[in-house]
C-alpha cells in the first residue's frame, strides 16, 4: 500500500522557459500528515517550504470602534462614511506594509483597488451628501 500522506500534483509547463521544472499547485493531505492543518506552509518550485506571514488585519474591536465612531445609527455598517473609514484604516496598514516591503506587488495592486473603491464613494458621498462628505474628510484627514 502506497503512502499517502503527502501527494503533491504537479503540472508541467510545455514552454521552453519552463522545461523542467516543476510548479507544485495542489497539496493532498491525509490524517498520517504530522504537520499540523494549522500551520501555513507551501511548497515552492525549488522545493522548499514557505511560511506565509501573518499579515495584521484590523481587529475586530478596532473595526468596532471605527463603525461606532462613524456609523449613522447603531450597527450602521453599510453608509458610505463607515465603509470610506474602515477602507481608509486598511489602506493606512496596507501603506505602512508596503513602506516594508516594497517588492510585494500583489499587495500593492490590492491597495490601488482600494484607494479606487474608496474614491468611488467619496464621489457617491459628495454628489449625495455635501455637507457629510466635508465633515468625513476633514475627521479622516484625506484632503490636504
Amino acid at each position: 500500500m502506497e503512502d499517502k500522506s503527502a501527494k503533491i500534483k504537479v503540472k508541467l509547463m510545455n514552454s521552453p522557459l519552463y522545461s523542467g521544472r516543476r510548479i507544485c499547485y495542489t497539496i493532498r493531505r491525509s490524517a498520517a500528515d504530522t504537520r499540523s492543518a494549522d500551520s501555513p506552509t507551501a511548497p515552492l518550485v525549488s522545493g522548499d517550504l514557505l511560511k506565509q506571514e501573518d499579515f495584521t488585519m484590523i481587529s475586530k474591536e478596532k473595526k468596532a470602534e471605527i463603525i461606532a465612531t462613524y456609523g449613522r445609527k447603531e450597527g450602521d455598517t453599510g453608509s458610505p462614511e463607515v465603509q470610506i473609514a474602515l477602507l481608509t484604516e486598511r489602506i493606512n496598514e496596507l501603506n505602512e506594509h508596503l513602506s516594508n516591503n516594497h517588492k510585494d506587488h500583489h499587495s500593492r495592486r490590492g491597495l490601488l483597488k482600494m484607494v479606487g473603491q474608496r474614491r468611488g464613494l467619496l464621489s457617491y458621498l459628495k454628489k449625495n451628501d455635501l455637507e457629510s462628505y466635508r465633515d468625513l474628510i476633514s475627521r479622516l484627514g484625506l484632503r490636504k
